[in-house]
């Protein structure tokens, strides 16, 4: 009896010797893409993760003054506590005006704050080194003030607007005080973010 005609061995791309091995994933995809979907996702965890848990950046050491630096620091522990605005994020009785003034008190404070930092006694060749740290200051504290104009108008994309203009003189002013051990003196500690705001503001 004659052998039966055989259909040809359909071509699976596979390489010799690796018959019966399946070389995609139960779906029928292959493997590497989804290999590559995986790896970005861990990757983007990671990014993630650094991003929210990386440490706040600090300027350079500068100030060799210590005694400075303490009197600072204990000027600015008793007084940034009593300056922060109450959060109000969930109260709806809240009005803009409230939220207004509690931003006024707060950027009085801070200027009055900056006065005696000013005033205190430092080294000569270091005073130039304060006098720039807290122009960032006035920088701040103007647009918080600016911000409280916005808020009690009811103009919150314009208060969103203004808070971020003081973020950047808010960030450096903190990079340099975390750099020079003034870690009582963080404006970061004096800001609030009142319903609907995304910005900095005081």
């Amino acid at each position: 009896m004659p052998e039966e005609d055989q259909a040809p061995a359909e071509q699976t791309g596979m390489p010799a010797g690796a018959e019966g091995t399946d070389w995609r994933a139960p779906g029928g995809f292959p493997w590497p893409p989804v290999v590559l979907i995986l790896s970005f996702v861990l990757l983007s965890a990671v990014v993630i993760g650094y991003r929210i848990t990386r440490p706040a950046p600090s300027g350079p050491k500068v100030l060799t003054d210590q005694a400075f630096v303490a009197q600072a620091n204990e000027r600015c522990r008793v007084a940034i506590p009593d300056l922060r605005p109450q959060d109000t994020s969930r109260d709806s009785s809240v009005t803009p005006d409230q939220i207004a003034e509690g931003s006024i008190r707060a950027a009085d404070g801070l200027a009055a704050l900056a006065t005696e930092l000013r005033a205190l006694p430092v080294a000569a060749e270091q005073k130039p080194f304060v006098e720039g740290w807290l122009d960032g200051w006035a920088a701040f504290i103007d647009a918080g003030r600016r911000y409280a104009q916005a808020v009690r108008s009811g103009d919150i994309d314009t208060a969103n607007e203004i808070g971020r203009s003081g973020d950047p003189a808010q960030k450096e002013a903190d990079a340099f005080a975390r750099g020079n051990g003034l870690t009582s003196c963080l404006l970061q500690s004096a800001i609030r973010k009142p319903r609907g705001a995304s910005g900095g503001g005081l």
